[in-house]
């Protein structure tokens, strides 16, 4: 089985004057201003139709908590979270996505 690959970036959500849109990773302050920005994970993970697709999730203080959530998630993927999985699988898949839940919702 190949082993899955999670990217991790450093990313905010500063506006760009001129053109409007988010600087993203091209922030020039991410690299001088530790406290800039949050880190994201992206992976590549089977939809529920069984589809690949690109999944990519933000907010974590730090990178070792990004590739964390992202390795849960792509190890859901690989216990057949994707077509035809149980409630279950797709619940603990779902879990292992959200980084900021409620006890009560957990």
């Amino acid at each position: 089985m190949a082993k899955t690959r999670v990217q991790v970036s450093k990313r905010c959500g500063c506006v760009d004057e001129e053109t409007g849109r988010q600087r993203g990773v091209t922030c020039p302050r991410l690299p001088v201003d530790d406290d800039h920005g949050s880190w994201y994970f992206a992976v590549q993970v089977r939809s529920l139709d069984g589809q690949r697709q690109r999944v990519r999730q933000g907010g974590y203080p730090d990178p070792e908590e990004a590739e964390a959530a992202g390795r849960a998630l792509a190890a859901a993927d690989r216990d057949d979270a994707g077509a035809g999985c149980t409630l279950g699988q797709w619940l603990a898949r779902w879990l292992a996505t959200k980084n900021a839940l409620r006890p009560s919702t957990r």
